[in-house]
């Protein structure tokens, strides 16, 4: 039984509804995937608050939004527990003392699932004030290491429901190794990845976006794709049919990525980048693989792979939001 009412300002890219969805529903959670719920309403405050326009001409006002946020009622009554997706700090619409002062004596987590330094206030393109974020709520938590150890708050793996997908339109296409992923400062080393695993004879589904055109290359084996969105549920399904996930961290980043999550829920093998995977509970030399450099990676390991494999890792249990919100008791009175 949980001591506390839940209020989570969350996102709603349906990654993270999917990551969430062991406790939305919860009679003690709500989870608000945007500010606004109301349709027309939403409309007027995505053009209120949208940053282009804010960058032209500063909108008085945004901060009366708060007052139409989380107006929610429990079925029994408790103390209130806001978990804040670090997007809602980012507004800039002063989110965090307006919870202080409406419900005074809540409890405020703030969560980061993104580096720390990659972000910035929207409108001013300020850096992000931790020392106001870690005076303002209870506690802070980050799903990266070193950003927990650099800035004093608290380390924990980004929550995650495990749920088989969707997706209606599914593929007897299995390949050996998957990845999916933003080009950002890696591109380089992702593609140094892809010709290795190719000379290895491996076959491959990379998917990435935001490449130059003068960056790509031409493969049946690389989707681009340029403003697409694919579904989180057609995400799923590409991981159902490989026997392999590659994650290759941004710089600078040491927490486990989505990617890994993804690994260990549905039990497909993890080649990775993050020195750090050693030291995690669900690490298995059978299942995990590290690599520095491309020239690093375990030909042997490679030859293991098995498209559509399943192996486990002892762990998917423990990635639940349920044990997140357990975490959170633990650390707040």
């Amino acid at each position: 039984m949980y001591r506390y009412n839940y209020i989570i300002l969350g996102s709603g890219w349906d990654l993270y509804r999917h990551a969430y969805s062991d406790i939305i529903g919860l009679s003690n959670v709500k989870y608000y995937k945007r500010p606004v719920e109301n349709h027309v309403l939403n409309l007027i405050h995505r053009i209120h608050t949208n940053q282009l326009i804010n960058t032209i001409v500063s909108i008085p006002g945004k901060k009366w939004w708060n007052y139409l946020y989380y107006n929610t009622k429990f079925d029994e009554p408790r103390p209130l527990c806001f978990i804040i997706f670090y997007d809602w700090y980012l507004m800039n619409n002063g989110v965090i003392s307006h919870i202080r002062a409406k419900y005074p004596h809540s409890k405020i987590v703030v969560v980061f699932s993104d580096l720390v330094d990659a972000k910035v206030m929207r409108y001013t393109n300020a850096p992000v004030d931790m020392e106001y974020i870690k005076k303002e709520s209870d506690f802070v938590v980050s799903f990266d290491f070193k950003d927990a150890e650099k800035y004093g708050i608290v380390y924990h793996n980004v929550p995650y429901s495990v749920h088989e997908p969707k997706f209606e339109n599914k593929s007897d296409k299995n390949v050996d190794v998957y990845f999916i992923g933003q080009a950002k400062d890696r591109l380089e080393k992702i593609m140094d990845v892809f010709y290795c695993l190719k000379r290895h004879g491996l076959s491959l589904n990379f998917i990435l976006s935001n490449v130059p055109e003068d960056k790509r290359i031409v493969s049946n084996e690389i989707t681009y794709l340029d403003g697409i969105k694919l579904s989180y549920d057609e995400n799923l399904q590409n991981v159902k049919n490989a026997g392999c996930i590659l994650e290759i961290l941004q710089k600078g980043g040491t927490g486990y990525t989505v990617r890994t999550l993804e690994a260990v829920a549905y039990g497909r093998k993890l080649l990775t980048d993050n020195s750090y995977i050693m030291q995690a509970p669900f690490y298995s030399q059978s299942c995990v693989s590290f690599f520095r450099n491309p020239n690093d990676i375990d030909v042997g390991f490679l030859s293991g792979i098995v498209p559509g494999e399943t192996v486990d890792y002892h762990y998917k249990e423990k990635l639940s939001p349920k044990e997140f919100l357990n975490f959170i008791e633990s650390n707040i009175s």
